[in-house]
């Protein structure tokens, strides 16, 4: 709901062409009304998560985890390994985005591929 929200006049007027399984993403994001309950449990779940990880970090602490589950992907790599490693990559870089905080990426290694 608040991807479709905020991306929704890129979507429709600017003609993006997106990877594999983005346009059904946005898809289902535009068919989701903000006054379900199911997005009102979202967001009540959401602040919940803020709130304890506000307390986490309260005095200043860090939290420094990884970005990226690795190297990122190869372009040609089939649609089902990418979706597992979006998914793994998500389950990182979610939480910033989750609990409102600023994400820093700093990478570490090169690869030659």
């Amino acid at each position: 709901n608040e991807v479709w929200g905020c991306h929704q006049c890129f979507v429709e007027e600017g003609d993006p062409r997106f990877g594999p399984g983005i346009c059904e993403r946005f898809e289902m994001a535009k068919g989701v009304a903000a006054d379900q309950p199911v997005v009102e449990e979202a967001r009540a779940r959401r602040e919940t998560i803020r709130a304890r990880m506000d307390a986490l970090l309260a005095g200043g602490a860090v939290l420094a985890m990884p970005t990226a589950p690795g190297a990122a992907p190869l372009k040609q790599l089939p649609t089902v390994e990418l979706e597992v490693y979006r998914t793994r990559m998500l389950a990182l870089t979610s939480v910033a985005g989750l609990c409102g905080l600023p994400q820093v990426n700093v990478p570490l290694a090169q690869t030659d591929e």
